[in-house]
């Protein structure tokens, strides 16, 4: 857990520095089809007024719309077409444009689909190392370590 708050800190400083790509919310993204856990929506709600504070637009906006985001993918990890690996690249390009067409008509910014399709496509390696990291390196209460 530590990691991937650390990580979603990283990525809303990048994000606001330099980088056009919602990385944050493609982090969100990739946690909760990897793993479905409550503790996704804290991190939607907490990484969302961290990324309110460090942009000049409203601190809540970016929360609701990452729980939003956090939510419809949990739905769609319930569905048996989750189970693909590439599936994360279809969920992760709709909501960024859904994202995108929000910022667009509450913010004022522009619609980019390159940045969309960039992020779609880096989606997929962290997918996995999310993944990764979560089956390998977290234990969950359902596990018993034999002696």
């Amino acid at each position: 857990m530590k990691l991937i708050i650390i990580l979603l800190v990283i990525a809303c400083l990048i994000q606001t520095s330099f980088l056009p790509i919602n990385l944050v919310l493609i982090l969100l993204i990739c946690r909760s089809l990897a793993r479905q856990d409550k503790l996704n929506y804290f991190l939607a709600f907490f990484s969302g007024i961290l990324l309110g504070i460090l942009t000049p637009t409203n601190i809540g906006f970016y929360s609701l719309t990452f729980l939003l985001a956090v939510f419809i993918s949990e739905i769609l990890h319930q569905t048996p077409i989750s189970s693909n690996i590439f599936t994360v690249i279809p969920v992760t390009f709709i909501l960024t444009l859904v994202i995108g067409g929000l910022e667009m008509l509450f913010l004022g910014q522009s619609l980019n689909l390159v940045t969309a399709i960039l992020g779609s496509l880096i989606a997929l390696p962290i997918y996995i190392g999310v993944k990764f990291w979560e089956e390998r390196f977290i234990v969950t209460p359902h596990m018993k370590l034999k002696l």
